[in-house]
């Protein structure tokens, strides 16, 4: 009796494992094809040539009849779904068939290999485009533009108009204003990390600001910070600032704090004439 339970007990022991084991294994497969499923929409395959991929992938080599009745389409289409798989680099069918009546596709690995030609792709484009991007910004605003006149109250937005700004920009942003205002309003936070997206442009900040404390720590650090800083010693004090561009000037009022977008030929071709006539009459000792 005592060995009867025994063996009762080892039985239920085998079978809860086993099930156990069962829905692990199902689950893992589950997430396996939900993640392959990802990366091939990723690189451009349709949802049948995805069906034929994973299906290849885990019955083996088989030949066109047998992968035809598990897709549910005639062999006709299933010779279109491998061309499509031939032109991602996943098989090798043309090749292949004088030797084999089977299908198979490529090893995993190929499917690596292809992601991450992609993504050095994308990383290449990327470049590219970041660096013809203040060309295409000059093409975009060739002849008379609309003013454009935009009023923003949220940091949110603010911090998303100047990074537009920046990808604008082909050489130099220039700043003029009361540098400590400024500072309070966006926090330092904020500022470091337009410093470090302009730093990583290659865009330099010419800043022409009011006496203030941070004079010296903004003039030591004008080499690695990619800025040229002067200072208005004999300037009347105000409190606002602008940030101005070839196309645009963000005018920024601390107090509310609320800032103030212009696109405008004429009043940008003003105002950038008024930095440049005090950018002489600034020290830059």
């Amino acid at each position: 009796m005592i060995l009867y339970l025994k063996l009762t007990f080892i039985i239920l022991c085998i079978k809860y494992i086993i099930q156990i084991y069962y829905v692990y294994i199902m689950q893992s497969q589950k997430e396996l094809k939900e993640n392959l499923y990802t990366t091939l929409k990723e690189i451009g395959l349709t949802e049948q040539e995805i069906n034929l991929y994973t299906l290849s992938l885990f019955v083996g080599p088989a030949p066109i009849t047998k992968l035809a009745y598990h897709l549910g389409i005639p062999r006709p289409n299933v010779y279109k779904l491998i061309a499509g798989l031939e032109k991602h680099g996943l098989a090798n069918f043309s090749e292949r068939k004088r030797f084999s009546k089977t299908f198979v596709v490529e090893q995993p690995s190929v499917l690596t290999k292809i992601l991450r030609q992609k993504k050095e792709s994308i990383s290449r484009l990327d470049q590219e485009m970041t660096a013809i991007m203040p060309e295409l910004y000059t093409l975009f605003h060739q002849g008379e533009t609309p003013t454009k006149v935009k009023i923003i109250r949220d940091q949110h937005d603010y911090i998303s108009i100047v990074e537009e700004m920046l990808n604008e920009v082909e050489r130099d942003i220039r700043f003029l204003g009361s540098f400590d205002d400024f500072i309070n309003s966006i926090t330092p936070n904020v500022f470091e990390k337009f410093t470090s997206l302009r730093i990583e442009r290659g865009i330099v900040a010419k800043t022409l600001i009011l006496p203030t404390k941070h004079y010296s720590d903004l003039k030591n650090k004008e080499k690695d910070a990619l800025r040229e800083v002067r200072i208005l010693k004999k300037s009347p004090l105000y409190r606002a600032s602008f940030q101005i561009t070839k196309h645009k000037v963000l005018i920024w009022q601390p107090m509310t704090p609320i800032a103030l977008l212009i696109e405008d030929e004429y009043i940008v071709d003003m105002l950038n004439a008024i930095f440049f006539i005090l950018w002489e009459l600034g020290s830059n000792e």
